[in-house]
């Protein structure tokens, strides 16, 4: 048996096949992203209204939002391994054999008649796209000098989560053009098939690591304690209830509530995503222009979260004021500004070698506590199902069940406001460890 050569380490070598190694890995995670916010987000009437699954009665809204539950759940408790394998095996191998059930996935919920098989094709996009961020950091890492590390991975993290942004109005431009959720999110299926092919061609060249790195008690203890539960519990908060609106039920609660159009309704979703990808890059070069100062923002992103949440609450209560709630969802995305200096904290929190391991601990809880919140938004919904109307291809739910899950939001927001009086400020800085 041949081993296959390393790539070469030349100047214009490394560039070239780094290149399009991590274009083709970009493109994938590009994608995964999309999956997150298409479903149940953007589509949510258009699947809840689909006469093929009503078929043998009317779905349940939990049921719609199951479909984002089940996707994040997943993604969320692999986070936890998906580390650990992208240092073993790495991250080349992993995105590829990832992309294959992202794909499998992609190409089988469109078709799907019954809402168990768009459940399983949901568990397949889960779990590939559980592999993309984590197996893009690894490959930076092995592919490129540690002084260009943040800068390609802040180009790859934009362009992949502008995925998301392209599940918004794009999706639901490209619904109408396509005559059909169904034929839309086929497009997409061919498209990320494309892409993960691409993948295979271009790193068919890369090879495993030689490193073997248990898992291990300690390993967790290094990470979950006393020390780290702030940092991780902001974390989730923040970002789970910004990702459920986005995801789950903000483009509805505009519909229902504030009677805006699908169209007007995605514009208004994607300015959400549009400005948590900029307040995403500006948290991490804001921090370092401050000193490697961390705590200001996580006070902002924190106290823009509960701002947010009384801001739609507002705007929901009365006469519906669809300004109000739109600058309550920018809020919300604005206050991922804390997203970096969140990370670079834990970082600094846990003792070297183990921050790989940290940030997987870390996005597994973001994305477990997104798919709570997006469960809670759902059941929240059946709750206020008998008050609920019906208009052309959409049932409208009541103001109430929304009030009642944004002032959900505002509770958990505020508990994250008080957790962070016990984050330490680092200022770039290792700290001394309790547990190594």
């Amino acid at each position: 048996m041949t081993a296959t050569p390393p790539p070469s380490t030349s100047p214009s070598a490394v560039s070239s096949a780094a290149f399009f190694a991590l274009f083709s890995m970009t493109v994938v995670y590009f994608f995964s992203v999309f999956q997150r916010i298409a479903v149940p987000g953007t589509l949510f009437n258009e699947i809840h209204s689909d006469p093929l699954l009503n078929a043998n009665g009317p779905i349940a809204a939990a049921a719609v939002t199951a479909l984002g539950s089940i996707y994040l759940g997943i993604y969320g408790i692999i986070q936890i391994f998906v580390g650990w394998l992208a240092d073993r095996f790495g991250g080349a191998r992993l995105i590829r054999w990832s992309g294959v059930l992202l794909a499998a996935g992609t190409l089988i919920f469109p078709f799907a008649a019954t809402l168990d098989t768009l459940y399983a094709a949901r568990v397949l996009v889960g779990t590939g796209a559980s592999g993309m961020y984590l197996s893009v950091v690894k490959e930076i890492a092995l592919r490129y000098p540690a002084r260009r590390f943040s800068a390609i991975l802040g180009t790859c993290t934009f362009v992949g989560h502008a995925g998301g942004l392209a599940a918004t109005y794009p999706l639901e431009r490209a619904v109408r053009v396509a005559g059909g959720w169904r034929e839309a999110l086929f497009c997409v299926g061919i498209l990320t098939a494309v892409a993960v092919a691409l993948s295979f061609w271009t790193l068919r060249r890369s090879r495993a690591p030689a490193v073997v790195l248990p898992l291990s008690f300690a390993g967790f203890r290094s990470v979950l304690n006393r020390r780290t539960f702030s940092v991780l519990a902001v974390s989730a908060i923040n970002f789970s209830v910004y990702f459920a609106v986005l995801s789950t039920n903000g483009k509805k609660c505009l519909q229902d509530v504030a009677g805006l159009d699908s169209g007007s309704a995605a514009l208004v979703v994607s300015l959400m995503s549009a400005v948590s990808l900029v307040a995403i890059l500006a948290g991490g070069r804001l921090s370092a222009w401050a000193g490697d100062r961390r705590k200001p923002f996580v006070w902002l992103g924190s106290g823009l979260t509960l701002a947010a949440a009384a801001a739609v609450i507002l705007g929901i209560r009365g006469d519906a004021n669809p300004w109000l709630i739109t600058g309550g969802y920018i809020a919300f995305a604005a206050a991922q500004v804390a997203s970096v200096p969140l990370v670079a904290v834990l970082k600094e929190l846990v003792p070297a070698g183990r921050e790989g391991f940290a940030i997987g601990i870390l996005n597994s809880l973001c994305y477990t506590a997104t798919a709570v919140a997006a469960t809670a938004a759902g059941l929240f919904l059946d709750r206020h199902h008998a008050a609920a109307t019906t208009a052309e291809n959409a049932i409208l739910y009541p103001p109430a069940a929304y009030i009642e899950f944004f002032l959900l939001i505002a509770v958990l927001a505020a508990a994250s406001l008080a957790l962070v009086f016990t984050i330490p400020e680092t200022r770039g800085q290792p700290q001394p460890s309790a547990v190594s």
